[in-house]
């Protein structure tokens, strides 16, 4: 994990695990990225290395 985002990270996976708890059939990587827009992870690289992260770390993938 990029320590500049450490708490972005965490944010963003929360908010992204609340939409797809609140939204059934949601798909986990357009929540993933909706919830880093919503906490200022930047379209691009950052955001492509979040996704990957937590696909890593919460869903096993």
């Amino acid at each position: 994990m990029n320590n500049d985002y450490s708490y972005l990270y965490q944010r963003a996976l929360a908010n992204a695990t609340a939409m797809m708890e609140a939204n059934e059939g949601l798909e986990p990587t357009s929540a993933l990225k909706q919830a880093a827009a919503d906490v200022g992870i930047p379209y691009g690289d950052a955001m492509g290395d979040f996704v990957a992260w937590a696909n890593k770390t919460h869903f096993g993938a």
